[in-house]
């Protein structure tokens, strides 16, 4: 009778915690849909202030880097303009087909996966040229941070993995590159 009871309180146990923990793994990526602003960025320990204008735009898996002038420039360009503005001529080449206006230039496409219930959180992002980046991450309301390790090349063996060893343990400048997003509104 005991172990029937126990058994039952362990099970229940359980079915209790499986929906949120199931929640839990697409609140992250929810929350990460929009627009964030590079707050500041440090690597090795010292900031770089390249990226302080930089937007990454987040759709479903999808992370567009994208300048903010840029992204301003989008925004300033009348709806009866029938070519998007982009950084170079050479990406308005063809922007229209048959009659019909391309969509805006988005900047670079990176694609991103998450991992929330590791501790700490999990983020692995695919960059351009199939180079790959594992990381941490730690979102708070507004305000993400990110903490990379060295950047991969794809691997030859498309069975592969990447090496964890790269995965920093902590948010910390000395183990990668961090970066704080503030989310726009």
């Amino acid at each position: 009778m005991k172990t029937h009871a126990v058994f039952a309180l362990t099970i229940g146990f359980f079915v209790v915690l499986n929906p949120l923990m199931a929640g839990d793994d697409h609140s992250d990526a929810a929350a990460l849909q929009g627009t964030w602003q590079v707050i500041s960025q440090q690597r090795a320990g010292r900031p770089t202030l390249r990226p302080r204008s930089m937007l990454w735009i987040v759709e479903g898996e999808t992370i567009w880097l994208l300048p903010s002038w840029l992204a301003e420039r989008e925004r300033q360009a009348s709806p009866k303009d029938t070519k998007p503005v982009s950084a170079t001529p050479k990406q308005d080449k063809g922007a229209e087909k048959g009659g019909k206006p391309a969509a805006p230039f988005r900047g670079l496409r990176m694609t991103f996966r998450l991992y929330p219930t590791k501790f700490p959180k999990h983020i692995d992002i695919a960059g351009p040229a199939k180079s790959g980046s594992l990381g941490i991450y730690k979102l708070n309301g507004d305000e993400l941070t990110i903490c990379m390790g060295t950047t991969q090349a794809a691997p030859y063996d498309k069975g592969a993995r990447n090496d964890e060893s790269t995965r920093p343990t902590a948010i910390n400048p000395e183990a990668g590159t961090v970066i704080v997003l503030k989310k726009v509104k």
